[in-house]
């Protein structure tokens, strides 16, 4: 008999596991094997958010930018990142000493402020690359590649 092993990891939020939902009975039966380890990830701190912001974005951030940008996001990664770069484009090149009159409300909104900077046939390409998956070339695309992310 071949003996393998194997790794399944699955994630939820904990705002989806209320009691009317299969989810929290699969994580009730699943906490009973020994073989399970659940594992909280809890979101990136203030601290965190200003070396994110210095290391992958390249840039330093005042102490209430930062503050504003945990608040905003409660340390959630991807919205952190998102909403740093959208200080950055909107700031053009000036200090980010001041902040924006108005936040964006969620991620979709924060992508979206920055794809609207995007031309039109580039935000129709990204649109289709989205739906395809990670493995997209500018040959499936069913729209002309000449004129595509030319702002980008």
């Amino acid at each position: 008999m071949l003996r393998c092993r194997l790794l399944i990891v699955g994630t939820y939020r904990d705002a989806d596991a209320s009691r009317k939902t299969p989810l929290l009975s699969t994580l009730g039966g699943l906490s009973r094997d020994p073989d399970v380890q659940r594992v909280h990830l809890a979101g990136l701190s203030q601290h965190a958010i200003g070396e994110v912001a210095e290391r992958l974005c390249d840039v330093s951030l005042p102490p209430a930018a930062i503050q504003m940008i945990y608040r905003q996001t409660d340390g959630n990664p991807l919205f952190a990142i998102e909403l740093i770069k959208v200080l950055i484009d909107e700031s053009a090149g000036s200090a980010l000493a001041t902040m924006p009159a108005r936040i964006p409300a969620g991620v979709r909104e924060t992508i979206g402020r920055r794809l609207i900077r995007l031309s039109d046939p580039c935000n129709e390409l990204l649109g289709v690359a989205s739906v395809h998956g990670r493995r997209f070339t500018a040959r499936e695309s069913p729209l002309p590649w000449t004129r595509m992310c030319n702002a980008y």
